[in-house]
């Protein structure tokens, strides 16, 4: 939170030495988005959806980007799709700060339900949770 500059630094250092990943690609289009950065944030995106017509990008990877994007529901629906296919990095979703703009999103916490994180890191959305977000 306004270190975006040193964030992107050390992000493009990582892909460098780890070599692009879509978790490294997507914390970096992450950063670009939600630092005003919006076409590097977008062509990021479109590698990664690039990929993922070959192989496997993770869901999540994806929906760090939408959000940063300001996409909630197409990153809620991807994070939906996350769940489904059990995706490993499901299981910082509650802590992760990239997804803090959610935590009041009653669809969001039937997500964190699903998954199974304890009561202490959801809030119960008043209407209950149904369908594909329960």
């Amino acid at each position: 939170l306004g270190r975006s500059d040193e964030a992107i630094r050390e992000l493009k250092a990582t892909i460098q030495r780890g070599g692009p990943t879509s978790a490294y690609l997507a914390a970096l289009g992450h950063v670009y988005a939600t630092s005003g950065q919006r076409r590097e944030a977008l062509r990021l995106l479109d590698d990664l959806e690039t990929r993922s017509k070959t192989g496997y990008v993770s869901p999540l990877d994806l929906a760090t980007v939408r959000l940063g994007l300001g996409e909630t529901d197409s990153a809620l629906a991807l994070l939906s799709r996350a769940v489904r296919v059990h995706d490993g990095g499901l299981v910082f979703l509650a802590v992760d700060p990239r997804y803090e703009p959610l935590h009041r999103n009653p669809r969001y916490q039937c997500l964190l339900r699903r998954i199974g994180f304890p009561d202490s890191l959801t809030v119960r959305p008043p209407e209950g949770c149904r369908g594909e977000d329960a």
